[in-house]
């Protein structure tokens, strides 16, 4: 299509373009009465959200380090004391199985101990105690109804990889024992260090929310100068935990309504209401858009009188220009009014039926037929102007290809992910994209078009959101 064809031209040609003109008489066809509107089915889109678990250990690593307990500690009935402290110093490990993080969280203790001999005499010793233990932990990860991801930590057990025991005088004292318990005591304490890091690392509801926002942003087509937007109008949302390699996944679906257009009276409003968690159960990784475009005839008219308007149709030695336009439905289709002055004078209509090429994703003209009514004489004097040659630039303007809207499509979900994530760096690609008109719908007042798009969702993943590696990328 020419590049002089603005967004609305591009769009009522879209429109128009369906249709495949046959000339009439000079008879003003009846315009329709119908006042409707369509509904269009909700469309599906796969969303998925990876966190790198070794970016997550890399996180948890940097936040959860130093000197959580200093106390004293009574060993025994006898008032012995060790005043401990623990310490991490070693890193700390994470597996990610079956939606559980396991950690491996090193321990290093040390302690001053100190002995009551009798009651004025005590004995410590000056060197502290060291002792060393590996902790394992568990993080069971489940939704809040508010979309927060709510980690609760257990420990599991413990291995001792330094015993603890103290050398007083000549005697070797094994400290295991209360030590054990002092570790169950302190479980809470440990457990909450690893929760407290992970809500803030594992935001779901941030991502979310701003990710129900984000792709609720009309996206204008540059290209196309008139303003075609495409908005999505969120209903419902639904997610689910699992494991994708060395990712912890978050696969989520969102229902949206979409639609299209160059009026922005009809521009829907934002929801802005996120409705409550709901547990995603279906497998599918298939993103389904259902588009509705419509344009008023206001709008379209006058487009149509920017871009034909003054046209100067040539054939052989005749010529005549177009110096009015104007388009209307009618209970068959669509109708076009030209009226022309130059070696033919007068007005023409055509009329015509939709054709769309799937193959192509291109709305064009099908079978011209420009026979001469012999009994009309405004007809009979402009066979010239209906000639093939001369209205061939009709079937060339008529002509749109939609693959520029329709890439826009997976933009807007890009879009919403690149602007509502923080996890770690992806990119959504859609494969073998099927488009399909479903409904066309032409009422006294507007064109309204339905179009249907299937395709699947491939993920690209970066893994170096929380380290200073380089952009290594899985697909």
């Amino acid at each position: 299509m020419k590049n002089t064809i603005t967004s609305t031209g591009c769009f009522l040609y879209m429109l128009m373009a369906i249709f495949g003109c046959e000339r009439i008489k000079p008879t003003p066809p009846t315009a329709t009465t119908l006042d409707s509107s369509l509904n269009i089915p909700i469309s599906s889109l796969f969303i998925p959200i990876r966190y790198h678990v070794d970016s997550l250990e890399e996180i948890i690593n940097t936040k959860i380090q130093g000197t959580f307990v200093q106390q004293w500690l009574e060993v025994n009935t006898n008032h012995d004391s060790l005043h401990l402290t623990l310490t991490r110093k070693d890193r700390i490990k994470i597996r990610w199985i079956d939606n559980t993080l396991y950690y491996t969280l090193p321990i290093h203790l040390e302690g001053k101990f100190i002995k009551h001999v009798n009651k004025k005499i005590t004995l410590r010793n000056e060197t502290p105690i060291t002792m060393a233990v590996a902790l394992s932990m568990a993080t069971e990860l489940s939704f809040t109804n508010n979309w927060q991801l709510q980690p609760q930590t257990s420990l599991k057990k413990w291995q001792w990889e330094k015993e603890p025991i103290l050398k007083v005088a000549f005697v070797n004292i094994n400290l295991r024992k209360r030590l054990d318990r002092f570790l169950e005591e302190q479980e809470h304490l440990l457990t909450s260090l690893v929760d407290r890091e992970l809500n803030k690392i594992l935001d779901t509801r941030s991502i979310l929310q701003k990710l129900w926002f984000d792709i609720q942003k009309p996206v204008l087509l540059s290209n196309w100068q008139q303003g075609l937007w495409i908005k999505h109008t969120a209903q419902q949302l639904e997610a689910r935990l699992l494991q994708d390699g060395r990712y912890l996944g978050l696969d989520v679906r969102l229902l949206t309504f979409v639609k299209s257009g160059v009026d922005s009276v009809d521009m829907p409003d934002t929801n802005v209401h996120l409705p409550a968690y709901k547990s995603l159960t279906s497998s599918s990784d298939s993103i389904q858009l259902f588009v509705l475009a419509r344009t008023s005839f206001s709008t379209i008219n006058k487009v149509l009188s920017e871009v034909l308007k003054n046209k100067v149709i040539r054939h052989q030695e005749y010529s005549a220009t177009i110096k009015h336009i104007e388009s209307y439905g009618t209970p068959n289709g669509l109708a076009i009014k030209l009226k022309i002055k130059g070696d033919a004078d007068g007005t023409v209509y055509l009329t015509g039926t939709p054709f769309f090429d799937s193959t192509t994703a291109t709305l064009s003209i099908k079978d011209f037929d420009y026979d001469v009514d012999s009994e009309n004489t405004l007809l009979q004097t402009a066979d010239w102007l209906l000639h093939e040659d001369a209205i061939h630039f009709v079937e060339r303007e008529l002509s749109i290809n939609l693959s520029a809207m329709l890439e826009a499509l997976p933009q807007t979900i890009e879009g919403a992910i690149e602007k509502g994530k923080s996890a770690d760096q992806l990119e959504l690609f859609l494969s073998s994209l099927e488009v399909k008109p479903q409904t066309l719908l032409i009422t006294k007042n507007n064109i309204q078009l339905v179009m249907r798009a299937d395709g699947k969702a491939v993920i690209g993943l970066q893994n170096d959101l929380f380290t200073k590696g380089g952009n290594k990328k899985t697909r």
